[in-house]
């Protein structure tokens, strides 16, 4: 077994005494059972129960196990459910082929035979219990799934936020960056970024700047030149 949980079965039989005879038979492998003593009853507690198995007496008077097999086969919720019929006998070949079509798994003749019981109800018990460890299995994965997902969308959004912080911080500081292109040792000319505003240099810079560079060269070659003539 996968887990200790009990597994839950519906008998159903209009008289009392089989109801009994069958719970003693199954009383130790590990089930749930429940009762009922009319395909009403059946129904009902087929709504409110994911049962392994369910043993349905053919002959019950109002609604008898062939009907109530077909209501239960025509309910999505219970349409899955496996239903071994018990009978005492079949009248034939017709009336067996009515009860598969119906929806049953399986046939149990009367007066039971414990041991065929016992093993018929072990299998579809096992059956149920791997069902449902893979249903577990798959929420599990699904729940572990989900909690991925919320991760990496977290740390997405997260690096996401990071880049745009960065983007914003390169546009402030390239948007007061200049670049001063020089051409023969002299400034060219000067591009700049959009937050500077381009101001002409303090005259005694500009004074320097000529004297060292521009008006002192021509003013040379121009003495040189007189010098020359002279």
């Amino acid at each position: 077994m996968i887990e200790t949980e009990t597994i839950p079965v519906l008998l159903v039989d209009d008289r009392p005494e089989n109801l009994i005879a069958l719970e003693a038979l199954l009383e130790d492998l590990g089930l749930d059972m429940f009762k009922a003593s009319s395909g009403d009853e059946a129904l009902r507690l087929s709504l409110k129960h994911d049962f392994a198995i369910i043993l349905l007496d053919v002959r019950m008077p109002d609604m008898d196990g062939f009907e109530t097999a077909e209501l239960l086969r025509a309910n999505p919720k219970t349409s899955r459910v496996p239903i071994i019929f018990v009978t005492a006998a079949m009248k034939d070949t017709e009336h067996e082929f009515k009860g598969y079509e119906a929806g049953a798994f399986d046939y149990l003749l009367k007066p039971i035979e414990p041991t065929i019981l016992r093993s018929k109800v072990r299998v579809f018990r096992d059956l149920y219990q791997q069902r449902r460890g893979l249903e577990k299995r798959e929420q599990q994965l699904e729940t572990l799934v989900e909690e991925r997902t919320a991760e990496l969308n977290k740390t997405l959004a997260s690096l996401r936020e990071s880049e745009q912080r960065f983007r914003d911080l390169l546009a402030s500081v390239t948007s007061y960056m200049y670049t001063v292109v020089m051409d023969d040792g002299r400034a060219a000319y000067t591009t700049y970024g959009p937050g500077c505003r381009p101001r002409r240099a303090p005259s005694v810079l500009r004074w320097r700047y000529n004297r060292h560079y521009g008006t002192q060269a021509r003013g040379s070659r121009n003495t040189s030149a007189r010098q020359v003539s002279q």
